[in-house]
Order: C-alpha cells, then sequence, then structure tokens
C-alpha cells in the first residue's frame, strides 16, 4: 500500500501544470492527474507536464463535463463523449497513468443498459492500457454502498475508487461502500490526512492492498510529513 497525492491539492490557486512539482517537493512517488478541463484532456497538454520522478497511476476528469454523454441513447451525444474520453486516455498514456478515475452520470434505470455502457467505455479504455476505476459519488453513477456490486456484475473488470468525502455526504459509514467493492478496491481518496490513522487499522478487512490518495490538503509540510511516513 502506498499514499500519494492529487493536483487537486492545489487547486485552484496553482495550475494543473505546476502542481506536479510541488508534489515532487512534498516526497511523494505516486500522484493522480486530476484534469479539470477540455483544454487538459488532450494529449498536448500531458507533453507540457514534466512528471519526472512521478508514478502518475491515475487521472481523472471533471464529470459534468462531458461523462454524462456516454451514457447517452444518442450516438451523437456518445460520439462527443467518446471523442473527450480519446483525447484523456492518450494524455494518461503520456503521463503512464494506468487508471480512470470515473464517476459518470445517468438518469436511465435500466440497469443491463448502464452495465452495457459501462462495458463498452472499459472496453475503450482497456484499448489504451487502461483500467476504469468507478468512484462513489452523490451525483455520480455509483451512489448507495451497494452499488458496485450491482455493476461490477454486469461489468466484471471494473475496479472501485472510494471517495471518503463522498461517502460522508451520501449518509452512509465508509466501511459500507468498502466492504461491497472489498477485493476490487484500487484507491481510497481522502481529503483530511488526519482521517488516515483512522482508517489504515480498518483496511485489511477488505482486501486492499492499493493506493491512499489526498486530494484536499495545500499544505506542503503536512504532505511531506505524510509521505515520509507512508
Amino acid at each position: 500500500m502506498v499514499t500519494g497525492i492529487s493536483t487537486a491539492c492545489f487547486n485552484p490557486h496553482t495550475e494543473t501544470e505546476d502542481c506536479f512539482k510541488l508534489i515532487n517537493e512534498a516526497g511523494a512517488e505516486v500522484c493522480e492527474a486530476a484534469l479539470r478541463t477540455f483544454y487538459e484532456y488532450r494529449p498536448e497538454f500531458a507533453k507540457k507536464c514534466d512528471t519526472a520522478g512521478l508514478d502518475v497511476r491515475f487521472i481523472s476528469s471533471f464529470p459534468p463535463n462531458f461523462e454524462a454523454q456516454l451514457f447517452s441513447r444518442s450516438r451523437r451525444v456518445r460520439g462527443d463523449g467518446f471523442y473527450w474520453l480519446d483525447q484523456i486516455l492518450r494524455s494518461a498514456q503520456l503521463f503512464g497513468a494506468k487508471n480512470y478515475i470515473f464517476r459518470g452520470s445517468v438518469l436511465d434505470e435500466d440497469i443491463n443498459f448502464i452495465t452495457g455502457r459501462l462495458n463498452e467505455i472499459s472496453n475503450f479504455c482497456l484499448r489504451f492500457g487502461v483500467n476504469l476505476c468507478i468512484e462513489n459519488s452523490v451525483s455520480g453513477l455509483y451512489r448507495r454502498p451497494d452499488g458496485f456490486a450491482r455493476l461490477k456484475a454486469g461489468c466484471p473488470q471494473l475496479s472501485g475508487a472510494l471517495s471518503l468525502n463522498s461517502a460522508r455526504l451520501s449518509g452512509y459509514p465508509w466501511q459500507m461502500y468498502a466492504a461491497n467493492m472489498s477485493g476490487a478496491l484500487s484507491v481510497i481518496k481522502i481529503s483530511e490526512p488526519e482521517a488516515l490513522k483512522h482508517i489504515l487499522p480498518a483496511l485489511k478487512n477488505y482486501a486492499f492492498d492499493g493506493c491512499i490518495i489526498i486530494e484536499n490538503t495545500p499544505n506542503l509540510k503536512m504532505l511531506k510529513k505524510i509521505s515520509e511516513n507512508a
């Protein structure tokens, strides 16, 4: 298990391309490239980023931008969504990222339709050597703790990302989400580094041997301390 830092820690005061240097200075070896806008999704942007010495293990986008389009019943709308997914996956290859953290959004209640689209999205990602990793979100596709098992039953290659902040907003204990993703949980995202001492002892119960990403602590001294003790 390793601890890393997301570029989201330093937004909006620092541009994404400058965040990698700060992450390096904090002593972290693993990070998430949290891309915020269409400008940042393009491979041309990834080429500008100096990630030397970093394992950019995860990549993510701003969900409202296009993720919902991937579930549209309109081929034209889906085409737009897949265009931007293609751009992000090309960027993921340049970063060396092997996981796309995805939240999605869909109003359709047909689970077969949803998992059919998830398979399409996941297979598209695999063409670029990237795994689809769905994160719990109160406004996304995976809202309730029991949702992951239903999605994975229809899309077996799916892995999970646990956001402690989103779990708190949902009103369900994070342990319920972790149990539902047990054995397929790739990353846990925390906003408060102090939460580490509370969750680490419990993680052995959920077959977790992935990465913990800090996503909302723009304090270099705190991040460096955590990285040194990870």
